[in-house]
């Protein structure tokens, strides 16, 4: 069975400095600072700022030391705490737990029988620089049967000789090698956060090349290639190298390491491909490896939102399920229409946009008797209180579908009668709108029930924005006309509200106002008004 040549993690810090201590009750430095250091020097940093109580946790993870080096300090623990400050107190006694990186002691991976002598494995052809001499001349990159996986924001493909993924693998790094054993190969996907610009990150490309070939594994290699790179066009860097095993067992390692920085997710995303003279096979894997860098491409699984990535998932129109996922984006346009909504960390739903609004066409478009898409709404958390709808954020007759993510618990008046049936009715009646925004908010982490929604829309040019509070027009109207004059009589006064002066209240005069839509007969405003369709209300 094949055993894994890459087995430890090979991190790019791009962080670290120097730091002095201040007192002895006081830590030196933050546990991000410590991070990355020689744990040594780590701990003469706290034996001189006074702390007397420090242990070790060895992690023999350490096979190359690229780019993460022999005793670096993964992380310092004070009291059972790995996130704290600089110059936080601590008793002097307090416990610290200092875990760093290191080379196993032993070999602890079988070395297969070999009939190969030490001198033919010692000559430039075993040495493979190329990656072709020996015989590697057969690729097993292909489009039809590559595996793939989305890394960093990134779709990679890479040959299905990589058929088993090894169980140690984490969220950020995955190794895959091949099933076969005499083949002796791996392709490991490492990730690093990075909360950096691009322009940072490309400012530290070379830092960080040099201490990679400053690293205690490339003195015993010879690199072969050390170039800048483009990875989805995203820029990087790749190392192509070789070079004999140290314990005199005539092993000779050939790989490429290469790395960019994804700045779309706040990562960096770094490939290996690594085989050892052992290897049986023909395979040219680092010819196939170059493929599977010049292949890659951004991912479209996330939508980047005001700089935050929320994944895509496929929810159907008409799922009647309330719940949502958090930290995700769903297409709620129907047919070919593309709307799109966004949930926060709590599955709330809190945004929504469409480029265009395209009104429902139910002479081309399979409608239901009347007239929907789909005969229910989802049963969204809040909507089983009898003065709460199943309301759409665009509404069925605007061309959004009726899941969880395009429905919100709203008044039952308001989103028949008020603000958000007035705004349905304009936007239809006008053929549809563009650059269409809805941010909703909620009045707390718990609730899925929105307290206020804020619309922004493009009608023929004009930019309408409508806010309005998720509570009962009628309620509001009849706390704002206390205090007013009884309709009727001669001390009615609209100076406030008629701003043109011209006698008359438009819909968008009583809406300044503070006054919600409709406006119904019995209201004292309702005179002053246009009921053009003489229907007892205005702004329906």
């Amino acid at each position: 069975m094949y055993k894994l040549l890459v087995a430890s993690i090979i991190s790019i810090m791009i962080v670290g400095c120097d730091v002095k201590p201040e007192n002895e009750l006081r830590v030196p430095a933050s546990s991000g600072d410590f991070k990355g250091e020689n744990y040594q020097e780590v701990i003469d940093d706290l034996q001189s700022a006074g702390f007397t109580n420090i242990e070790m946790d060895v992690l023999d993870d350490l096979i190359t030391g690229w780019l993460t080096k022999d005793g670096e300090v993964e992380q310092v623990e004070i009291d059972g705490d790995s996130d704290f400050s600089k110059s936080t107190s601590y008793p002097k006694n307090v416990k610290i737990v200092i875990t760093y990186h290191t080379f196993p002691s032993t070999e602890t991976g079988e070395v297969p029988e070999t009939t190969e002598s030490s001198e033919e494995t010692e000559t430039p052809e075993a040495m493979e620089a190329s990656g072709v001499s020996g015989g590697r001349n057969v690729s097993g990159f292909d489009t039809k049967t590559n595996q793939t996986i989305t890394w960093c924001g990134i779709d990679f493909a890479f040959p299905y000789y990589y058929n088993v993924l090894d169980e140690g693998s984490t969220e950020t790094w995955i190794t895959y090698y091949p099933k076969e054993e005499d083949y002796y190969a791996s392709i490991l996907f490492q990730s690093q956060e990075f909360s950096g610009t691009e322009k940072d990150f490309q400012s530290q490309i070379p830092s960080i090349v040099d201490s990679t070939l400053d690293g205690d594994f490339f003195v015993t290699t010879e690199i072969q290639k050390s170039e800048e790179i483009s990875i989805a066009g995203l820029p990087g860097w790749t190392i192509t190298f070789s070079g004999s095993d140290t314990d005199g067992g005539g092993v000779i390692t050939t790989g490429s390491y290469s790395f960019a920085c994804n700045i779309n997710t706040g990562k960096i995303v770094m490939i290996t491909c690594i085989y050892d003279s052992n290897d049986q096979s023909q395979y040219d894997y680092l010819g196939d490896y170059k493929k599977v860098l010049e292949t890659a491409k951004l991912s479209a699984e996330a939508l980047d939102l005001n700089g935050v990535l929320y994944n895509i998932i496929q929810v159907d129109g008409g799922d009647l399920s309330g719940e949502r996922k958090a930290n995700v984006a769903v297409d709620i346009g129907f047919g070919e229409r593309e709307y799109w909504a966004f949930t926060n960390e709590y599955g709330q739903l809190v945004y929504v946009t469409a480029n265009i609004i395209i009104p429902q066409d139910d002479g081309s478009e399979s409608v239901n008797a009347d007239g929907r898409y789909y005969a229910n709404e989802a049963k969204v958390p809040g909507t089983e209180h009898e003065d709460l709808d199943e309301g759409h954020v665009i509404a069925d007759s605007l061309g959004g579908v009726s899941n969880a993510y395009n429905i919100t618990p709203q008044d039952s008046t308001m989103n028949r009668y008020g603000d958000q049936a007035y705004m349905e009715k304009v936007i239809r009646d006008t053929g549809g709108c563009t650059d269409f925004e809805a941010i909703i908010t909620c009045p707390d982490t718990q609730t899925q029930i929105p307290s206020h929604y804020h619309y922004t829309y493009t009608l023929n040019g004009n930019t309408i924005t409508e806010d309005f509070d998720n509570v009962n027009p009628d309620t509001v109207n009849q706390s704002l006309a206390e205090g007013q004059p009884k309709p009727g009589t001669s001390d009615d006064d609209i100076s406030s509200i008629d701003l043109n002066g011209n006698g008359k209240i438009t819909i968008a005069e009583a809406k300044a106002a503070g006054y919600s839509m409709p406006i119904y007969s019995d209201h004292w405003l309702y005179k002053y008004m246009d009921d053009r369709d003489g229907d007892g209300m205005v702004g329906e």
